[in-house]
């Protein structure tokens, strides 16, 4: 509205110069456009640099997501870390989009305002210049009616060019109201600049938040690590397999008396070295030692009434171990940590036993008993048909076994 009342004043001075073209002053004061260009080009300029910056910035928000959920995916976790985990990388995600969807609303009305004074801006300077153009014609012109009216002596005559001067003086104010317009259109300019500053210090900040994204993603694959890991037990061997595996610790193999009713059914792994608080107690039940029981071609002929030993393992990136009877290596999809023979007690002993997975190369205790001290015996583990189907399986053919990792 501004330049519409400015730009109908400007034709009605022009229209009373042409009737009245008279003055008393041949030049006219050039308006100062100077510092109004600079403003624009380096608003243009911090715009080009905000732009590439945004740019910059989504492409590694992106790469960041993705990556996020490329290493997370494959990542098997316990419920509460992965639920916690989620919850933090999804607030850290809804963060990020309202910065970006801010920085984006913010760039769109500065792009809109930069247009409308870029118009404005074209606009006085096109009037400008069609004023300083008249003007100079109009000098031009006036002068020449000046000199021709010196030569005149009557007083109507000095009454028209005093009305003159006081025309001309009007004209000079509206050019510099002009010429303040365009002062004003240059603040309007420094505003903006102030403003490309501001949306530069923010896109600063999301690159801190960018990279405190990536700081929790370590944090959060190191929680993962830390989370997972179980444990198994490696019958009648010393040391664990070495395959992303840590030894807990590596002992004797122990159990109930083969041949007593009340003995426990499982073998345990006892450490080397137990600790007592008695001497002596009343009821009980008996500990022994593990021996090989063998009479066959399975074990080792060696292997006969030899201490078994034994080691309690970690798999560092699994959080699940079986062990499978009758397969000498694992599924699609599952480590092997080792393989061997079945073993359990014998089939007409008085006491229960269990399965365990002998290795295929056995082990004993270092200075062990080698003679038959009736204790917990390992026998080979056969194949029955009947209930059993036969085939796949085969009858009295000894049973392997594998114990594999996930």
């Amino acid at each position: 509205m501004k330049f519409k009342i400015i730009f109908i004043c400007l034709l009605i001075v022009v229209s009373v110069v042409k009737v009245m073209p008279f003055l008393l002053e041949d030049k006219t004061p050039m308006p100062n456009t100077d510092l109004t260009d600079k403003h624009y080009i380096a608003v243009v300029d911090l715009l080009l640099e905000e732009k590439k910056a945004r740019q910059y910035l989504e492409v590694a928000v992106t790469q960041l997501h993705q990556e996020l959920l490329t290493k997370t995916s494959h990542l098997p976790t316990p419920n509460n870390v992965t639920e916690k985990c989620k919850a933090d990388l999804q607030a850290m995600k809804n963060y990020t989009d309202n910065i970006q969807g801010e920085l984006t609303a913010e760039i769109k009305v500065l792009k809109e305002n930069l247009s409308k004074l870029q118009l404005e801006n074209n606009d006085i300077k096109i009037r400008i210049e069609i004023s300083e153009n008249r003007s100079i014609e109009e000098s031009k012109k006036v002068q020449n009616d000046i000199n021709s009216l010196k030569q005149l002596k009557a007083i109507d005559q000095l009454q028209d060019v005093h009305t003159l001067q006081t025309r001309f003086k009007t004209i000079e104010r509206l050019v510099q109201q002009l010429s303040s317009v365009q002062s004003a259109r240059g603040e309007d300019f420094l505003a903006l600049y102030n403003q490309s500053l501001k949306m530069k210090s923010m896109l600063t900040q999301t690159t801190d938040l960018s990279n405190n994204h990536s700081e929790s993603l370590i944090q959060v694959r190191t929680d993962l690590t830390r989370a997972r890991g179980t444990t198994y037990v490696r019958w009648s061997r010393r040391q664990c397999p070495g395959n992303q595996t840590e030894l807990v610790y590596s002992g004797y193999t122990g159990g109930g008396h083969y041949d007593e009713r009340g003995s426990p059914a499982e073998p345990v792994c006892l450490p080397p070295d137990p600790d007592f608080v008695r001497t002596s107690s009343g009821q009980h039940g008996h500990m022994c030692g593990a021996e090989f029981y063998s009479n066959t071609n399975v074990f080792p002929s060696s292997s006969q009434f030899q201490d078994i030993p034994c080691a309690v393992c970690r798999v560092k990136q699994a959080s699940s171990v079986i062990m499978i009877p009758g397969k000498n290596r694992c599924y699609t999809g599952w480590n092997i940590e080792y393989y061997g023979y079945l073993a359990s007690n014998y089939h007409n002993a008085v006491a229960a036993g269990s399965y365990v997975c002998i290795d295929i190369q056995p082990e004993y205790v270092t200075g062990g008993s080698s003679w038959n001290s009736n204790s917990k015996l390992f026998f080979d583990v056969v194949a029955k048909c009947g209930s059993l189907r036969c085939p796949p399986y085969k009858q009295d053919y000894p049973l392997t076994c594998v114990v594999c990792s996930k």
